[in-house]
């Protein structure tokens, strides 16, 4: 059964998802986003070719719920795929965001397990840096 805590501030707090693992979570979304791509690309001439349980959404979202250890991960799951799901065609920071995550893949062979090592290392620099500098560094 999910259980919310309403009066979180965001969906992580809501569901009790601990910080290093919303990392991971979000890591290995971000990994079967581009590993289904990368595997089409990869497998078929013509990615209509693909069956659909590799090439849909549905077959993405199946493949990413197998990361949970509990209900409130599945929802997290969902909710965090669906939110760069959403936003994959036209918000040109996360499509930056995506070209760099698979330059990351490429750099890791695919490796599930290093992609996620670095993605997190990454995403704890990035985020010092922005405790550090805060959003104004682009203004001097």
């Amino acid at each position: 059964m999910v259980t919310f805590n309403h009066s979180a501030g965001n969906v992580q707090a809501a569901l009790s998802i601990p910080d290093h693992r919303s990392d991971v979570l979000d890591a290995k979304v971000l990994f079967n986003i581009i590993n289904q791509a990368m595997m089409i690309n990869k497998l078929f001439d013509n990615p209509d070719d693909a069956p659909s349980n590799l090439r849909t959404k549905t077959g993405l979202i199946e493949r990413i719920l197998d990361e949970a250890k509990s209900d409130n991960e599945r929802v997290y799951l969902v909710w965090e795929y669906s939110r760069l799901d959403l936003r994959m065609d036209t918000d040109k920071k996360l499509q930056h965001v995506l070209a760099g995550m698979t330059m990351l893949y490429k750099a890791v062979d695919g490796d599930e397990d290093k992609f996620v090592e670095k993605f997190i290392i990454y995403k704890n620099e990035a985020k010092a840096h922005k405790d550090k500098h805060g959003d104004d560094e682009d203004d001097d």
